[in-house]
Formats: structure tokens, C-alpha cells, sequence
């Protein structure tokens, strides 16, 4: 659990430093990035470049950029028993400590749990947390291999609900 929620506080609190790779094929077209960093096993399209945030030692790590009012993230924390990934039990558990540990460190409320859902082509899911009445973080997350991903996007809660968010989600697929 003490592994679960130092994971948890990384990926809530890590920020971002660019690596990608420029194209405009994206959401709105121009603008939008094709990231896949060096190592990170991962792919997906980010307007701007994105911007690696920087770490607090753990394993993991986390990239943002904004746009039109909205920050988007990736990030990703190793796994500290990668074997068990395999476990559709143990891993439903990871994702239900790390919802909780982000409505812990929000004091928000979930508003919307799909589960099972295909994420990057691995199983996972997608949580809505309501931050202030104001900020809606939407965050779809999956196991791949020995990394547990997270791929969000924050802000006003008229923005969050787009078809570019929706593209962006959309456009994460994880390494096998």
C-alpha cells in the first residue's frame, strides 16, 4: 500500500520536459505533437511539444503541455512486481488504490468510473474526478507490461468534455 501511494504522489505530482517528435497529424491538426519518447514504450499525439516534469527519484515518470485552457498529461510508474500484471485481480487493485489515492490528494469526487475499459490496447479505465466545481481532471489508465499509465487532461469542466480530448485519450497506445 505504501508503494501504491508513493506511486500515486509521483504521478500527481511530477512535471514535465519535451522529447517528442513534431508532427501536425492531432486532434485540431496543426499543433499537436506524435510522442513517443526514448524508453518510454508508449505513444500518442500532445499539442505543443511536451515537457518532461521533473522527478522526485522514483520510478516513473511524466510529461505535460496545455492548450486552449487545458493541461495534458502522460505518465507512467514501474511497477515494483511486475509478474503480477498478468493478474486481472492485482491489477484491478492497482487501479482502485490509485483512484483512491487521487481523490486522497484532490479531496475531489468521482463523478464517472468506466470499467473494464481498452485502453491503448490493454485493459484499464477511465475515472472523472470532479476538483472544485470549477477543474475536472479525466484520466483513463491501464497496466502494460511492468508500467502502470495514466493519460489525463485537467481543466474547465466545459473543455475537458470535447471531441479533442477525446481524440487525445484516444491516441494512447502502449508497447506490448
Amino acid at each position: 500500500m505504501k508503494r501504491v501511494m508513493v506511486f500515486g504522489g509521483l504521478v500527481g505530482l511530477v512535471l514535465l520536459c519535451g522529447c517528442g517528435k513534431k508532427s501536425d497529424a492531432g486532434p485540431s491538426g496543426a499543433g499537436w505533437t506524435g510522442f513517443d519518447p526514448e524508453h518510454g514504450k508508449f505513444s500518442l499525439a500532445m499539442p505543443g511539444t511536451p515537457t518532461e516534469n521533473p522527478s522526485d527519484g522514483s520510478a516513473g515518470k511524466s510529461w505535460s503541455s496545455s492548450a486552449d485552457g487545458l493541461t495534458y498529461t502522460i505518465s507512467y510508474a514501474e511497477l515494483q512486481t511486475p509478474e503480477a500484471s498478468a493478474d486481472t485481480d492485482k491489477v484491478e487493485q492497482w487501479m482502485d488504490n490509485e483512484v483512491d489515492i487521487m481523490l486522497t490528494i484532490e479531496r475531489g469526487t468521482l463523478t464517472k468510473q468506466q470499467k473494464p475499459l481498452m485502453v491503448g490496447g490493454q485493459p484499464g479505465r477511465e475515472v472523472d474526478i470532479d476538483v472544485d466545481g470549477k477543474t475536472v481532471r479525466r484520466i483513463r489508465m491501464c497496466v502494460a507490461g511492468n508500467r502502470l499509465y495514466r493519460v489525463e487532461v485537467s481543466g474547465p469542466k466545459d473543455k475537458v468534455f470535447t471531441p479533442d480530448v477525446d481524440s487525445f485519450l484516444d491516441s494512447f497506445k502502449a508497447a506490448k
